[in-house]
This record gives structure tokens, sequence and C-alpha cells, in this order.
């Protein structure tokens, strides 16, 4: 038994008489022993207990040491005087620190502090003491050559202390300022980019940020597109293939598409979108860089269609020429079979029925060659007030009754340089198609104006040049026509009306003739809504144009020249030979340019005449003119040909000494413009 419990048996009997207990309290004793092991038991529990909480405090202090130590942040522990208790980490001083943690013990919290910063410092202490669980600052420090920049945090602790955290908020205020510029940066390049570009979400499609350019473009306020999404500015039949993109949707850049667009005001764009995802402000989005290529793609279409016309205009004028040709033979031996026919009344009618037919040929090949600007023409200064007064009794009688003709005249207008006959040509055309689409009646109306151009107008040709111009437009209030319509009214052969009542050749002639005269067209017209067809002519000075053109005799007296006939085609070639041999004139033929300088090279007699054709396989007539005048320089020159090339037509090839004939002409207007060119000393181009 240990020596404390026998103490206390001995201590307990000592009250007893006789030393022993009295009869009944024997159990004492034990209750005491066992009381006594119960303490000892107990108290090896609490020593054992104060043992274990002694080391894991220590543990734990040790923990919170490191754990501050390893932290960025400076610990400061205040009294509620405001005195420094301690100071954590417990080295000595750098960057973070600006005096050593036993250079502040002891000492006022606000001495550490800048002087600038003292007064926020005494306040947030005053907070603290006033029951304020929470209050921080700012100051600026220089530390080596360098500031620093620091936020102090005080924590109320129990009985009035507190606890101060500094941090070095430096690369924190660096990293603010540079995403602040770099906001600005993008800010700068999203709100100053001249071309819409836009953010939405890629869940919901909501726009989430728009440009100027996108708000100037489209017609909504920034408000309004915060409000929308990617879907309102596509049109319905648009909708399906966005969603089905978006469903595609990776991470990668999206490829550029062209896609249809449409503003506040319903007008439907052509627009081709770059995309790219990115996270906005912690949402998944996309950012859209839109163009418009409406106009790009007007003006290619418009390209197009030129092309289309150049080459339809390139077989239009080969098929004139060669038929012209054809023509030329049929109406030529046509009219010298008038003469051995005159007393066979049947048969001269059937040659008669035969050069009409040609002669309706004829008028579709010159149609051809106006279409394809390979007719050569007259131009001249004109007053197109002028040329439209001239021709409205005619117009009057043409268009009838039910349609009334409204001419609306400038009071001043300028000159422009054409041909008057492809002018008023022009305005036949124009004036025709406008009845026809009105068949109950309505109005047309011409327009002549002077207009100044900046650039080339929509729908017009945009190698248009700017300038002063008069307009000459025709409108009515027809039937009008649709885009697909518009697209091939200038097509050669093209015809909305029905079989037999159009050769479709109508607008196309206008096409070439406003095209060979520097000018261009533009059309406007919608279903049920009219058309109105405006010309652009270049205005010119009001001078009179040199050199007219000189009378054709009315007869075609008999020469006894020597004429060189250069033609490719045998029986063209035989035709003019027999026509000229037959008026007294000594032929010579050739069926090229070779062959003809071959016999200028034998012939001994003057060559009084050179009658060429403008287009030949090897040398053209014009190569062919040039050497055979260098040689001979006395000799006159008259140009045939089924169509003038574009060399010959724009390029001054009329030179002094040579004339022009078109084909198909007649045995007598061969002969008199030979002998005109023989007899005129001054040149002139034949109508």
């Amino acid at each position: 038994m240990p020596v404390l419990s026998r103490l206390l048996q001995r201590q307990l009997r000592s009250h007893f008489p006789g030393g022993e207990p009295p009869p009944g309290t024997e159990g004492l004793l034990e209750a005491v022993d066992e009381a006594y092991r119960r303490f000892e038991t107990g108290r090896a529990l609490l020593e054992r207990s104060l043992e274990l909480s002694s080391d894991e405090l220590l543990r734990a202090n040790a923990e919170l040491r490191g754990v501050l130590q390893a932290l960025p942040d400076l610990f400061i522990s205040l009294d509620a005087d405001g005195g420094v208790l301690s100071c954590h980490p417990p080295v000595g001083p750098d960057a973070m620190k600006t005096y050593s943690p036993d250079g502040m013990v002891g000492r006022s919290f606000v001495d550490f502090v800048p002087g600038a910063a003292q007064a926020r410092a005494r306040e947030a202490l005053e907070h603290i003491r006033a029951g304020s669980a929470l209050e921080h600052f700012d100051y600026t420090i220089s530390f080596d050559g360098e500031e620093r920049h620091r936020e102090a945090r005080l924590v109320r602790l129990p009985e009035g202390c507190a606890l101060c955290i500094v941090r070095d908020v430096t690369g924190l205020r660096r990293a603010e300022e540079a995403l602040r510029c770099s906001e600005e940066h993008y800010r700068l390049l999203f709100d100053a980019n001249p071309q819409p570009m836009w953010v939405f979400d890629r869940e919901t499609l909501a726009f989430l940020a728009v440009n100027q350019a996108t708000v100037d473009h489209y017609g909504w306020s920034h408000e309004e597109f915060l409000a929308m999404s990617a879907v309102d500015i596509r049109p319905p039949e648009e909708v399906h293939a966005l969603l089905e993109l978006m469903s595609r949707l990776a991470d990668a850049p999206l490829r550029p598409g062209v896609f249809r667009h449409c503003k506040k005001d319903g007008t439907l764009i052509d627009v081709e979108t770059m995309g790219n995802p990115l996270w906005f402000y912690g949402r998944p989005a996309v950012m859209v860089l839109a163009n418009d290529i409406t106009e790009r793609r007007r003006l290619e279409e418009q390209f197009r269609q030129t092309q289309r016309m150049e080459a339809v205009g390139q077989l239009a004028g080969g098929v004139a020429h060669d038929f012209n040709n054809l023509l030329t033979v049929i109406t030529g031996y046509c009219e010298l079979l008038f003469h051995s026919l005159a007393d066979r009344v049947p048969d001269l009618r059937r040659v008669q029925e035969i050069h009409r037919a040609a002669a309706r040929a004829a008028s579709l090949t010159r149609q051809l060659l106006v279409f394809s600007r390979k007719q050569v023409p007259e131009p001249r200064v004109l007053d197109l007030d002028d040329v439209v007064q001239g021709m409205v009794p005619l117009l009057s009688r043409l268009l009838g009754e039910h349609v009334h003709l409204n001419l609306q005249r400038a009071p001043v207008l300028g000159h422009v340089k054409a041909d008057s006959g492809q002018i008023e040509q022009v305005v036949m055309n124009l004036a025709i198609n406008a009845r026809d689409a009105m068949p109950d009646g309505g109005t047309i109306t011409i327009t002549l104006a002077d207009v100044e151009l900046d650039a080339a107008p929509r729908g017009v040709d945009a190698t248009l040049r700017s300038g002063p111009h008069v307009m000459l437009a025709v409108s009515d209030t027809g039937c009008g026509m649709d885009a697909a319509t518009r697209v091939r009214i200038f097509e050669p052969f093209f015809t909305t009306k029905e079989v037999g009542k159009g050769t479709g050749l109508g607008l196309a002639t206008v096409y070439g003739i406003v095209q060979q005269s520097d000018g261009a067209i533009q059309v406007e017209s919608e279903p049920g809504r009219g058309a109105a067809f405006r010309i652009y002519l270049p205005r010119v000075k009001p001078v009179a144009v040199a050199g007219e053109v000189a009378a054709v005799p009315a007869n075609a007296p008999s020469g006894q020249e020597t004429v060189l006939i250069v033609e490719d085609e045998k029986v063209v070639r035989a035709l003019e030979a027999e026509v000229l041999a037959g008026h007294g004139y000594n032929v010579m033929v050739a069926g090229d340019a070779q062959e003809a300088l071959a016999i200028e090279e034998r012939c001994g007699e003057p060559i009084a005449l050179l009658i060429t054709d403008v287009v030949m396989p090897g040398r053209s007539g014009r190569e062919l003119a040039q050497e055979f005048v260098r040689r001979r320089p006395g000799t006159r020159v008259l140009y045939v040909s089924g169509y003038a090339n574009d060399a010959f037509v724009g390029g001054g090839l009329l030179d002094a000494g040579t004339w022009f004939l078109q084909k198909p002409f007649s045995p007598e207007a061969l002969a008199q413009k030979v002998r005109a060119a023989l007899d005129t000393d001054r040149p002139a181009l034949a109508a």
C-alpha cells in the first residue's frame, strides 16, 4: 500500500477510542483506500493529458510560426493603445519590413507609418477602439530607391487589442495598372475599329459588347444591342445556319464565312465574318469581326455581267461580220438582177422579195453591231433637248392615245458628243419598251438634266468617269421587272414579250450605243412599280465639230481609173469587181495584203484607189493601207467591212485620203462611194 494511504489510515485510527474503529465502521478504511486509488488514477491521467497538450501546443505553435514565416505578410500585434507587442516574421528588414521586429516592439505602430498616411492610421486605430471589427488603409514607401505600395488591415482582438496585417501590394498595383492599360488598348482597338465588332455569349447568343461601328452600321443603339441576341440580326432563313454553326463551335478560330444580316430598318446586307472563341468576364463567348461586302458583291456581279455582255458582244460582232458578207452578196446580186429582169415582172417580184428579206436581215445585223460597239458612228456635239424635241411628234403617234408623254426639260442643258441617229434610236427603243410595259395605258416621262458625278451611281458601270454629265432618263408607270429580269435585259435576243412580238435587240442596241458614246446606263425597277432608265453621257463644250460629212452624189458616174480590190471573201470580191468593171474602172483584185503588195510591185501604172476589207487574215486592212500609201502617196483608200474593230472605231484611223463603206452595201452605193472618194479632195465618212 502506498505510504500516503498508510498515513491516512493511521491518522484516522487515532481518532477512534483504543485506536480501533467502532463496530460498523470497518469499511471506512477500505473506502479511503478506494478513494485514494481513484485519485491516483485521475492524477496520472491528468499528468498524461497535460504532457500531451503541451506537446500538441508546442507543435501547433511551431506550425503557426512556420505559416507566419512563409506568408508574404507582416503580422503586428498591438495593445489597446496601438503599441507594438510582437512582430512576425521575427527576422531582419527586407523589402516588406522597414524596421526590424526588435526595433518595433514597445513603440507606437503609427510611428512606423509614413507621414502622409499617419492620419489614416490613427483614424483606423480609433475605429478599432470604438468597436469596429476591421479597418484598412494604404500607404506608399520608398525602399532601395523603389516605390513600394503597402496595404494595412487592422483586425479587432479581445480586450481592445488588435492585429495589424501589412501586405506589399506593389505587384498587385502594377498588375492592375497593366490591366487598365490593356483594357484601354482593347477599348481603343474595339471601339475605334472602323469595322463592326461584337461579342456574344456562346450559350445564350446574347450580345455582351458591341463597338461604335456596329451601332452606326446596323442602326440599333448600344442599349438596344445589349438587350438583343445574335439571332436578332439574322433574317429568319439564316437563323438555322447560325444555330448549326454554334453547335459545332470549337475553341479554334472560326473560318471566314459570308452570311446575310438585317439592319434595324430592315435592309438585308451580305456580311463576311470572322470569329474567335474567348472568355469574356468569366463567360464563354465569341468575338466577331464583320465586313459588309454588299457593295463589293454588287460590283463583282456587275463586272461578271459586263464580262458576259462583252463575250456576247464579241460573238454578235463576229456573226454580224460574216453575215454581212453574205448579205452583201445577196443584196448586190439582187440589184444586178433588177436590170436584167426589167421585162420579166414575175421574176422581178421574186427578186424584190429576196431583197426585202436581205434588207431586214441587214437591219438586224446593224443592231448587233451597235450592241457590240463595232459600228462606226458619226459623233457630233449635240444638244439632247433639240434631239428629243424633234422626236416628240413621232413619239406621240407611236405611243398612242392611251399613253401620256411627259417631257421634263432643264432650263439650261449641256452638250454631249454622240451620233444623233443613235441617240434617236435609244429614245425610240426605250419609249417602245415603256409603252409595251403599259398595255392599259400610263405615263412615260423623259427627263433631261445636267448632273455632277463624284462616283458611278449605284448599278452603273464603275468605270464611268466622274465629272459633269448630261442625264437622259426615260421612266414609265408600267408593270416593272424583278431582279432576275433586270440582270438579263441587255442581253441580245432576251425578251419577255410573246414569240413574234420582239427580237430582244432593242435594249441590247441601247446598251451598245451608250457604251460606244462613253456613257453608262442605270436601271431601277420593281415589280408593279414601273421602270426608270437613266443614261449618263459626258458633257462637252458647245463647239461645232470640224469635218462635216460630204454629200454623196445622187448618181454614180463611171470612171476609167485603176482600182485595186483587196477582199478575203471570194464571193464579195467577185461582186465588187463585177460592179466596178461594169462602171468602166480598170479593176485588179487580191485575196489578202501580201497578194495586194505583190500586185503593187508589178503594176507600172498609177493605182488611184485601194479598196480593202478592214479585217483580214495576216495583215489587216489598216496595216496594208499604211504600207500601200507609203509606197504610192497619191493613192486614195476606201475601207470596207462587215464591222469595224475597236481600234478602227475609236483610234482615229480615218486619216486624210481614207473613206469607209459599211457592209452590206448595194452596187450603187459602192459605185457612188468610189466616185466620191476619187473626186473629193476632202475625206469623208459614210453614214
